[in-house]
């Protein structure tokens, strides 16, 4: 057998100029200068654009809008949307539902018994409520909160009063007369009061107008009331209700009521884009250096 053509490297002369450019892949601190690039690539705020948010169509979130903790006698209870819902299907003989009235209350409730009570959790006996809405949705989940309802076990319930906008009181609470009495509902009926009956204290709570598509209550009558809506006008309906109700659901809370202020935001603090740039120049230099001492 002839000599094996090798230097004291082990390399064959030919291929030594081309395995010498990739020998500094050994070092340890070239691996380590690489590791760290790709770290702060990842973790710098400045190192890639992003999309602002909302700039692309996302799914919409499932919606966790918390419960309503009340007293009652010595027993504390969490209300919850989906009580809300299970107790609307009990009082309308059908599945458990939260309609766009339902949520609606639900949230100004929670947000009315947050400015009276603050930190405290009421006792329902305490929690007085007026609604300008005659919808079986609304009038039932006030119902639930305040324990003036039918088919709840309730010690010490609160008070629940339902009016027209002129003041007079809504005594049939039946579904058939809160349909008849919602047939001119508009957004001024999303009116509500909340009431510490303790010391009289109160807080009024409406919806904005701009929650509603402008021909939605002209549609709802059309097609819940009197029953003359076209096909088309029963999908278009359809559409608006169902987005109407995601925005009950997804919106902030001063998007839907009047009375809530937007809170102040703290500014963000801008990303040190200069100094995470001379880093990153640092980090390329370093590199360059071990690859040069690698080749000599």
């Amino acid at each position: 057998m002839g000599e094996k053509n090798l230097d004291y490297t082990g390399i064959r002369p030919d291929n030594q100029d081309k395995r010498r450019v990739f020998t500094f892949l050994r070092f340890p601190a070239f691996r380590i200068s690489v590791l760290l690039i790709i770290g702060f690539l990842l973790l710098c705020p400045g190192a890639f654009a992003h999309v602002p948010d909302g700039s692309v169509a996302s799914e919409a979130p499932e919606v966790d809008l918390g419960a309503i903790t009340i007293l009652d006698g010595d027993e504390e209870i969490e209300i919850s949307l989906d009580d809300v819902a299970e107790y609307h299907g009990l009082m309308t003989n059908s599945e458990p539902d939260a309609c766009t009235c339902c949520i609606c209350m639900f949230r100004a409730a929670k947000v009315g018994l947050g400015e009276l009570y603050g930190d405290e959790i009421p006792e329902r006996s305490d929690i007085g409520i007026t609604s300008y809405l005659p919808s079986p949705g609304a009038v039932h989940t006030a119902m639930l909160i305040t324990g003036t309802g039918p088919k709840l076990e309730c010690g010490n319930p609160g008070q629940f009063r339902l009016l027209y906008l002129n003041e007079t009181e809504i005594e049939d609470l039946s579904n058939p007369n809160l349909k008849s009495a919602s047939a001119d509902n508009s957004a001024e009926n999303y009116h509500f009061i909340f009431t510490r009956l303790s010391t009289g204290e109160s807080v009024e709570i409406s919806v904005s107008g701009e929650m509603f598509p402008s021909d939605y209550f002209e549609l709802r009558k059309k097609v819940q009331i009197e029953m003359t809506a076209t096909e088309d006008e029963k999908n278009l309906f359809s559409s608006e209700w169902s987005g109407t109700r995601n925005k009950f659901l997804e919106s902030q809370d001063w998007e839907i009521y009047n009375e809530i202020d937007e809170p102040e935001e703290e500014p963000e603090e801008e990303p040190d884009v200069a100094g995470g740039a001379a880093f990153l120049a640092f980090l390329i230099c370093m590199l360059v250096v071990f690859a040069v001492f690698a080749r000599r």
